[in-house]
């Protein structure tokens, strides 16, 4: 089946539409508009992000890179890491996104932002809130990123839902003519 790229489910959303829904997250826009709210969904593929402001120099990731993506100031090794004497550096380009330094981190700093998922897995992972849907008049957002960007797999995804989900929306803002 059908594979798409996403970045969040998010569920017990309430201000994507009516009623109590999930956003189903994609990943993948040509826009990029100044005004983007997930400028973390605008590239088609899985990224490493890293956050600065979480990172307390333990050094663990700096060890674990094979690639030596993830690199301290120029003058210090790995064993002298500390909050005092360094910055790390990621360098996104030749990151393989094996979330290794994801998996090692104590503090969060690093993760994966985009993952493959079948169009089954994310139909039922939505489902799972069917009971609030119906009571509350909601359903399911493919938001984004640009859902029309992924259109095979959100074509899919809303076919197979719409036999048990009433109120699903896209939002849109790319169209080819």
């Amino acid at each position: 089946m059908k594979k798409g790229v996403y970045f969040n489910i998010q569920r017990y959303c309430l201000h994507d539409g009516p009623g109590i829904r999930s956003t189903v997250f994609l990943k993948g826009c040509p826009l990029k508009c100044v005004w983007c709210h997930n400028p973390e969904s605008q590239k088609k593929y899985s990224e490493l992000m890293f956050y600065e402001f979480k990172c307390k120099l333990c050094g663990k990731c700096v060890e674990l890179c094979e690639n030596r993506i993830i690199e301290a100031d120029e003058n210090v090794s790995p064993e002298e890491i500390s909050v005092s004497n360094s910055k790390l550096t990621v360098n996104r380009v030749e990151c393989l996104k094996c979330g290794k330094c994801v998996d090692i981190c104590p503090y969060e700093a690093n993760s994966l932002c985009g993952k493959e998922i079948s169009a089954e897995d994310a139909i039922a992972e939505v489902e799972k809130d069917l009971p609030f849907y119906k009571t509350s008049g909601g359903g399911m957002t493919i938001s984004g990123g640009e859902p029309s960007y992924q259109s095979e797999f959100t074509l899919k995804v809303k076919i197979v839902l719409s036999v048990v989900v009433r109120n699903i929306c896209n939002h849109l803002l790319y169209a080819r003519h």
